[in-house]
C-alpha cells in the first residue's frame, strides 16, 4: 500500500511539477498549441546537453520602434496559471501600440538552493539585449504570498514614472495589498535592500519593476487587469527619465508623484517665503530681533548640549548592546536595539533637563521654542543637501516648529510632541518591513553615520519634549513634584517604546522565521557517474567527460583543477574561469540526468570533481554529495 502511494506521488509531481527541460518544453508547446508563435532563448552554450530554456513571445508595433516593453513570467508559474497567461496574451494582441511587447518566460529565476555560477533566465536574456533600443521590464510573480510591489534593490530604485504606474494599476484593482501611503525614493536606497532579479536589471541600465500576485480563482481576473493596466499606463507615459530622488503620495484613491524637478522648484520657493518671512518680521520690525534674541541667548548652550548627549547616548546604546547576548532573530536585534538606544538618550536628556529646570532660572519656557525652530530649519537644510526626496518630511516638521512658536497652549505642545514623530513612523515601519533584517541589523550595528544621523533627527524632538518638560515647572515649583513629573514622563515614553516593539517583533519574526535550507555533505558516491575520454592531437588533448546521475538533482557543479595554468584551452560548453587554475562549468538547475563535455586542454594533470545537491526527505533539507577522479599525477 505504502508502494501504491509512492508511486502514485512521484507520478502527481511528474505531471504537475515539471522540471528542467520538461518545464521549457511544456511551456513552449502550450504556446504553441494555443496558436501563438513562441520563440526560444539558450541560457548557456550547451554543446551536446539538452538544458532549459527561456520561452518568448513577440508582438511587434506597425511601425519600428526602439521601444520595448518587456513583461516577464516564470516558467515555474505557468503550468498553475496557465488560463490566466494565455487570456492575458490574448488580449494583448487585440490591441495596437507604438512600441514592441515582449513576453518572456524565463527558467529558473525562482531557484531552491545557491551556488556558484547559477544561472538564470533573465541574465540569458539580458545578455542578448540590444543596447541601441529603449527596454522597460515588468516582472509578474505569480507564486507570492501577498499582493506587493518591489522597486528597489542595492541602492538603486525603478524610475518614479514606472513605480507611479505599477502602484495605481496595483491600487485600481480589487486586489488586497501593503502598498504605502507615502514612498520617498530615499528611503529605499539603502544597501540592505535586495531583490536579485531588479539587479540585474539595473546593472544593465534597464528599468524594470516587480509585481507579486497571490492568485487564486477569486483573485486571477484582477491579476489579469493589472497586468492589462500596467501596459495601458506604460503606452499613455510621456514623460520616461530615470529619477532616483522623488515622492510618491497617495491622494484621493490614486498615486501622485514628484519628481526631482517640481521638488526642487517647491525648495527654492519655499525658500524665498521663508526668507521674506524673516526678513519682514525681524529686519523689518528691530523690536522683535531683540525680544527673540533675549529669549534665546541664555538657553542657546541647550541646542548642542542636547545633541551631544543624544550622540553620546546612541553610541553608549550600541557599545552596551555588544556586551550583551544579542536575540537570536534579526528583528529583536533590531528593535531591542533602537529601543535600548531610545530610552537612553531619553533618560540622560530628562536628567539634563530637570538640572535645567531646577537651577536655571534665567530663561522662559517660550524661547525653547525659538530653539526648535532653529534645529528643524537646521535638519531640513542639512537633509535636503542628502537628498531632496526628504524635503516634504523636514518641511512637515519645520511647520510644527512654527506652530510650537506661534502656540502658548500647554496642551499643543504634547500634541505638537506626537506628531513630530508622525512622519518618522512610516520611514522607519518601511525600512524594518521590506529590508533584509539581517543586513539592517549588521547597518545599525556597525554604521559610524547611524548614530549622527540619529542624533540630527531627535534635536528638534528632544528640544520639544523638553518644552512640554517645562509645563512641570510651571504647574509646580516643588524639587520633588518635578522629579515625579520627569520620571512620569520618562516611564510613559519607555511604556510606549515596549509596546511597540511587543507588538512589532512578532510580526517581523512571522516573515523571518521561513525555515532556511540545511545543507549537508553526504558521502554516497554511487549517485554519481563519472568517465572521460581523451584523444590526442599534437600537444593538446581533447577530452570527453561523461556524467550521470542516479536521482534527479536540484543543482550539479562541474570543476576542474590543474596543478598550473588554466585547465581548459577551449570547449562548446559554457564555463567561468574561477581561478588561474580552476573552471567550472555553467549549469541550470534541474539539470538531465546525463551530461557531456568536451573541452581541450594540454596534457598537465588535473582533478575533476562533481558536485550534486539533491532533494532530502523533509522540506528545505538538501543533501550534497561530491565525487573527483584525479587525472594524471600531481607533484
Amino acid at each position: 500500500m505504502k508502494k501504491f502511494w509512492f508511486l502514485l506521488y512521484i507520478f502527481f509531481l511528474s505531471h504537475f511539477f515539471l522540471i528542467g527541460q520538461d518545464l521549457s518544453n511544456s511551456v513552449y508547446k502550450s504556446l504553441k498549441s494555443n496558436n501563438f508563435s513562441p520563440k526560444t532563448q539558450s541560457l548557456v552554450v550547451s554543446g551536446q546537453n539538452n538544458f532549459p530554456y527561456n520561452v518568448f513571445i513577440d508582438k511587434y508595433a506597425k511601425e519600428k520602434t526602439s521601444k520595448n516593453l518587456v513583461l516577464i513570467f516564470f516558467q515555474e508559474d505557468y503550468s498553475k496559471n496557465k488560463s490566466l497567461i494565455l487570456e492575458t496574451i490574448k488580449k494583448l494582441n487585440e490591441k495596437d501600440n507604438d512600441f514592441n511587447i515582449k513576453v518572456l518566460f524565463t527558467y529558473g529565476d525562482n531557484q531552491e538552493v545557491e551556488k556558484q555560477g547559477m544561472v538564470f533566465g533573465n541574465q540569458a536574456f539580458i545578455e542578448s539585449i540590444n543596447t541601441n533600443e529603449d527596454y522597460t521590464v515588468i516582472i509578474f510573480d505569480l507564486s507570492s504570498e501577498e499582493n506587493t510591489i518591489y522597486s528597489n534593490s542595492k541602492g538603486h530604485t525603478a524610475p518614479s514614472w514606472l513605480i507611479k504606474n505599477e502602484y495605481n494599476a496595483l491600487l485600481h484593482s480589487q486586489l488586497k495589498s501593503n502598498l504605502p501611503f507615502l514612498y520617498i525614493s530615499q528611503l529605499f536606497r539603502f544597501e540592505f535592500f535586495y531583490e536579485r532579479i531588479l539587479s540585474d536589471f539595473f546593472n544593465a541600465d534597464v528599468p524594470a519593476i516587480k509585481i507579486c500576485f497571490k492568485v487564486d480563482e477569486a483573485s486571477a481576473e484582477h491579476c489579469q487587469n493589472v497586468i492589462l493596466n500596467s501596459v495601458d499606463l506604460y503606452s499613455r507615459t510621456q514623460y520616461r527619465e530615470w529619477d532616483q530622488h522623488f515622492l510618491m503620495i497617495k491622494l484621493f484613491g490614486r498615486y501622485f508623484n514628484l519628481t526631482e524637478t517640481a521638488t526642487l522648484k517647491i525648495i527654492i520657493l519655499i525658500v524665498f517665503i521663508c526668507l521674506l518671512f524673516i526678513f519682514i518680521l525681524i529686519f523689518i520690525n528691530s523690536n522683535l530681533k531683540n525680544i527673540a534674541w533675549q529669549r534665546v541667548k541664555n538657553i542657546l548652550h541647550v541646542v548642542p548640549l542636547t545633541f551631544a548627549i543624544s550622540l553620546l547616548s546612541i553610541y553608549f546604546g550600541r557599545f552596551i548592546f555588544y556586551f550583551f547576548k544579542k536575540p537570536e532573530s534579526f528583528a529583536s536585534q533590531i528593535y531591542s536595539l533602537l529601543s535600548f538606544q531610545f530610552i537612553i538618550t531619553i533618560c540622560l536628556l530628562s536628567i539634563f533637563y530637570l538640572f535645567i529646570l531646577i537651577y536655571s532660572k534665567t530663561f522662559e519656557a517660550h524661547s525653547v521654542d525659538y530653539l526648535i525652530l532653529l534645529c528643524s530649519f537646521i535638519n531640513q537644510s542639512i537633509f535636503i543637501l542628502v537628498d531632496i526626496s526628504l524635503f516634504p518630511i523636514f518641511m512637515f516638521i519645520c511647520m510644527l516648529s512654527i506652530l510650537s512658536l506661534i502656540t502658548k497652549n500647554n496642551k499643543v505642545h504634547i500634541i505638537l510632541f506626537v506628531f513630530m514623530l508622525l512622519p518618522y513612523i512610516p520611514y522607519v515601519h518601511y525600512m524594518v518591513t521590506y529590508s533584509e533584517l539581517s543586513g539592517l541589523s549588521n547597518f545599525l550595528l556597525t554604521d559610524k553615520l547611524v548614530p549622527l544621523v540619529f542624533a540630527l533627527i531627535l534635536n528638534p524632538l528632544m528640544l520639544l519634549y523638553f518644552r512640554v518638560l517645562t509645563f512641570i515647572k510651571n504647574y509646580s515649583k516643588k524639587f520633588a513634584n518635578q522629579i515625579i513629573g520627569v520620571v512620569a514622563a520618562v516611564l510613559s515614553i519607555s511604556l510606549l517604546v515596549f509596546i511597540i516593539t511587543f507588538i512589532r517583533v512578532p510580526q517581523l519574526q512571522k516573515r523571518e522565521s521561513k525555515k532556511e535550507n540545511i545543507l549537508y555533505e553526504k558521502t554516497d558516491e554511487d549517485l554519481i557517474s563519472l568517465s572521460y575520454k581523451d584523444k590526442e592531437i599534437f600537444d593538446e588533448v581533447i577530452r570527453t567527460l561523461n556524467i550521470q546521475i542516479a536521482q534527479e538533482a536540484v543543482q550539479c557543479d562541474v570543476r576542474i583543477n590543474s596543478q598550473s595554468g588554466n585547465p581548459i584551452l577551449y570547449s562548446d560548453n559554457a564555463y567561468e574561469v574561477t581561478s588561474q587554475n580552476s573552471i567550472f562549468f555553467k549549469i541550470p538547475c534541474y539539470p538531465p540526468k546525463e551530461m557531456t563535455f568536451s573541452y581541450g586542454c594540454n596534457k598537465k594533470p588535473c582533478q575533476i570533481t562533481i558536485t550534486a545537491i539533491f532533494k532530502g526527505n523533509e522540506k528545505n533539507i538538501y543533501k550534497m554529495v561530491r565525487k573527483s577522479i584525479q587525472i594524471g599525477s600531481i607533484e
